[in-house]
């Protein structure tokens, strides 16, 4: 499986959090897989815990609930318009203009870089 993959039925897969869930492959090694629980908003905004990040933020503005794993942590997602955006703001392609944002960095400099932002709690 190449990152930017898109699983729709895992059969091995017994947690029922997966059960109908589509799930966006970050990465994928013989270490394990990232990934992230599409479809799935919370009622926490983003502008409660992250509020640098909102203005980024599509609509509704919430996190999605990622996964059942790392429930202490969160993951950003972003689609960058061709041909990219400089090097050095954070960001990591994942497939097809999908980038993984450092949640730690400045939210500034990514403004007019990056659109359809989405924060992935778990």
């Amino acid at each position: 499986m190449r990152p930017g993959s898109l699983l729709v039925a895992m059969p091995g897969l017994s947690d029922p959090t997966f059960a109908g869930s589509v799930v966006y492959v970050l990465d994928h090694s013989e270490t394990g897989t990232l990934g992230v629980v599409l479809g799935s908003p919370s009622q926490v905004e983003i502008r409660d815990v992250l509020p640098g990040w909102r203005d980024l933020a599509v609509e509704p503005g919430v996190f999605h609930v990622g996964g059942p794993c790392e429930t202490d942590t969160a993951l950003c997602l972003a689609r960058c318009p061709a041909p990219g955006p400089p090097a050095g703001l954070g960001l990591r392609p994942v497939a097809d203009g999908i980038h993984l944002i450092d949640l730690d960095v400045d939210p500034e400099p990514l403004t007019g870089c990056v659109a359809g932002l989405r924060v992935f709690a778990g």
